[in-house]
Parts: structure tokens; C-alpha cells; sequence
């Protein structure tokens, strides 16, 4: 029988709770709104206010921005911008911006622009500077070279520019590349054609007045200076000291001012190729050739590359290799024959004896003289021949065999018969 006696209890608490808080506020709430219109009519310092961009004084032209920086400890509820006093633009947010059309004005003519900041207390602070308006572009004309010369060495490039303002500069261009610029007249420059290749250019003025409107003027002129000067040529394969065998590469990697149109590959002097299908990726021009070591013997050989310009200038380069290729395998014997005296031919006195001996494998190693079946001598060095003292022998028919040995130790002999007579 208490739970009814709790729950009325609990509602009179809750009751009373609420009227304290409500009779709090009655009381705090006047306080807190006069508190702040009391700091609000207390602060009767104005901000400050500088327009940033454009600068007092510079020439404007086109769509202009016009930036502006103010700052207030209470804070800051707006920034009016003002051309010649009349009102243009408000910004109720920082950054403060605002665009100006200039293309309403005159050129030539000067402006007051003027940007009022206001605090939170309403206080103001104004900024005022000066512009003048340009919205017209300047001519400017190439007057040397003329379009479509044809220029060498060294030359006076002129232009003439001219604005209703004032040109503040003109700038020139070789190619889209800033070659130079000129700020005073006469807008003259020197120019060396040397460091640019032979054939077309394109030669650009560009003027620029106060406001930095701008006028371009292009031309083409056609460079043709006599060259002289070889290419240079560089061998990427091999390497200098390496050694070769095989079938290898020889690459190279070469570069000229004008282009080239062929390298040449030689070994030991002669040439072994030449490569006209140069390609071209890059600054450099590249070729290559395959080269059969097995055309020279195993050692030492200078490998030299020529390469030619559209000139005909020739820039060369050489390295050394090593070609080192396993033997083969030689199992052919030599050919050999005697060409004096001739078979059953009559022979007195001293006689030379004349061998013929060839090997397409190994080479020949030496060749061996026998009488009636008896060593008698030996020859190494082609041509191969023999002293015979006939002599020595009786009268009548005697064989002579020459034996041809090649360096892989296949031989081969012959043998003819002869008749000494000396009686």
C-alpha cells in the first residue's frame, strides 16, 4: 500500500527541480545579454584593412583580381570594394576577393579602388590605391631575318615593338626555347647559328607592355652552315680488352651536330661491314654489325669504326680484342705433289727438287724429302724445295717421295722416278 505514496513522491521532487533551473535562467539570462552588448559597444577600434593585389599604382588589364587582408580581434562581418566611390562587390568571408572587369574602362585611364572593413562593432577602416587600365596588346614584327632566309654563322636578329602604354620587354624564342630577351629599344640580339643544327628553325618575338598583354610574331629561317666537324663515334660492343669468339656484335653509338648517314666496322684494316639503317631514338645515332671471329686466327686484333656524316666528316674510333675460338677438328690430309723434276725425267748435277703442298684445314706444318726410301730433308716455309746432289747416287733410276704434314698431323706423300745420268 506505499508504492502510490512513492510515485507522488518522485513527481513532486521532479516539479521542484524544474522551477529551480527556470527561476535560474529568469535571473542569468539578462545578465548574459547585457554582458555581451556591453563588450559589443566597448570595442571602438576599427580593423585594419591593405589591399594585397594589385599594387598601388600597376597597370591592370582583363579580368583582375583584386585581394584584400583585414583582421579584427572582435572580428570581421564584411569588406566593400569600391572603384572611382562606386560601389562594386561585397565579401562577408575571408579570404576577401572580388573580380574587376577592367574591359569597362579606358585605356590609359587611372582608377581609385577602395576597400571599406567593418568589425562586428560596425567600425570601419578603408584602404585606396591606384591602377590604370591597358587592356590593348602591343604589335611587335620580326624585321631580320626575314621569314624564309637562309642564315649561317653569326647574325643580328632584330625586332621592332611598339604599345600605346609602353613595351615593357620583348623576349626571343629559337625552336619554343627562350634564347633571350631585350628591355630597351632597339630590341636587337646576336645570334651564333652554330650550336643549332642545318635546316628549319622557327624564330618567335614576343613583346610584352605594362599590363603584360602580350604580341607574338614568328618566323621560319633555314640554317645552313658548312661543317666540318666529325662525328663522334663510340664502341659499345666489345669492350676494349674483352675477348671475342664466335659470331659477335659490333655496336656502336655515334652523334653529329647535322646527322649521320653510315658507320663502316673494320678488323685489322679491312672491312668486314657498314651499317646505313641507322636508327635514331634519342640524340645519338646507333648501328651494328655481326662479326664471325673465326675469320681472323686466335690473338690480338684492332677493331675500328668510321662513321660519316651528311658532310662526309669522319669520326673514327678503335679498341683491341682477344679472339680466342676453339680449334677444329682437322681430319683432311694435305694435298701435295712434286712440280720438279717431272716424273721419270732425267736429272744430273745439283738438281732443285719443287713440292707443291696445301691444307684448307690446320696448314701445312712441313714438308719431308726422301730418297730411295731415305730421309734427307725437311722445309717449313713455303715454297717448299730442296738441294739434291745427284752426284752422290749411281747412274740409272732412283725415287724421290715428298711427305706434306699439316699441323693437325694428317699427311700425305708422293713419289716419282727419275734417271741420274752424269756418266
Amino acid at each position: 500500500m506505499n508504492l502510490p505514496e512513492k510515485k507522488s513522491w518522485r513527481l513532486s521532487w521532479g516539479a521542484f527541480l524544474l522551477s529551480t533551473v527556470a527561476s535560474v535562467m529568469l535571473v542569468a539570462l539578462p545578465l548574459i545579454l547585457a554582458t555581451s552588448q556591453v563588450a559589443a559597444l566597448s570595442d571602438t577600434t576599427p580593423p585594419t584593412v591593405s589591399i594585397t593585389f594589385p599594387g598601388n599604382g600597376a597597370w591592370v588589364n582583363g579580368i583582375q583580381t583584386v585581394s584584400v587582408v583585414a583582421i579584427d580581434s572582435v572580428g570581421i562581418s564584411k569588406v566593400v570594394l569600391y572603384v572611382d566611390g562606386v560601389l562594386k562587390s561585397t565579401d562577408t568571408s575571408s579570404p576577401y576577393s572580388f573580380s574587376l572587369n577592367t574591359g569597362v574602362y579606358a585605356d590609359g585611364s587611372t582608377h581609385t579602388i577602395r576597400a571599406d572593413a567593418y568589425d562586428s562593432s560596425n567600425n570601419k577602416a578603408s584602404k585606396q590605391i591606384s591602377v590604370k587600365v591597358d587592356n590593348k596588346a602591343p604589335t611587335v614584327y620580326t624585321t631580320s631575318p626575314f621569314n624564309g632566309a637562309t642564315i649561317s654563322g653569326s647574325l643580328t636578329w632584330s625586332a621592332v615593338a611598339s604599345d600605346n602604354m609602353g613595351v615593357k620587354f620583348v623576349y626571343f624564342f629559337v625552336d619554343g626555347g627562350l634564347y633571350s630577351s631585350s628591355l630597351t629599344f632597339p630590341y636587337v640580339q646576336t645570334l651564333s647559328t652554330s650550336g643549332y643544327s642545318n635546316g628549319a628553325h622557327k624564330f618567335m618575338a614576343i613583346a610584352y607592355d605594362n599590363a603584360m598583354n602580350e604580341a607574338r610574331h614568328e618566323i621560319t629561317v633555314y640554317i645552313n652552315n658548312p661543317d666540318t666537324t666529325p662525328p663522334t663515334v663510340t664502341i659499345t660492343n666489345p669492350a676494349g680488352g674483352a675477348t671475342a669468339s664466335g659470331t659477335t656484335n659490333i655496336d656502336v653509338r655515334s652523334s653529329d651536330v647535322n646527322g649521320l648517314k653510315r658507320i663502316d666496322f673494320y678488323a685489322n684494316g679491312a672491312l668486314v661491314g657498314s651499317d646505313t639503317t641507322l636508327t635514331h631514338p634519342d640524340s645519338f645515332y646507333y648501328a651494328s654489325i655481326s662479326w664471325n671471329t673465326a675469320s681472323v686466327p686466335n690473338g690480338s686484333h684492332t677493331i675500328m669504326a668510321k662513321g660519316f656524316d651528311l658532310y662526309n666528316n669522319v669520326g673514327t674510333r678503335s679498341i683491341t680484342v682477344t679472339v680466342s675460338n676453339a680449334a677444329a677438328s682437322d681430319t683432311t690430309p694435305p694435298t701435295v705433289s712434286v712440280t720438279y723434276p717431272t716424273n721419270n725425267g732425267l736429272v744430273c748435277g745439283t738438281t732443285i727438287v719443287s713440292v707443291s703442298a696445301t691444307d684448307t684445314g690446320s696448314g701445312i706444318y712441313g714438308v719431308y724429302l726422301y730418297v730411295d726410301g731415305v730421309y734427307k730433308a725437311a722445309d717449313f716455309t713455303s715454297p717448299y724445295s730442296f738441294s739434291l746432289d745427284t752426284t752422290k747416287y749411281t747412274d740409272g733410276t732412283h725415287k724421290i717421295r715428298a711427305l706434306a704434314l699439316d699441323k693437325a698431323y694428317n699427311y700425305s706423300l708422293v713419289e716419282i722416278s727419275v734417271t741420274i745420268s752424269n756418266r
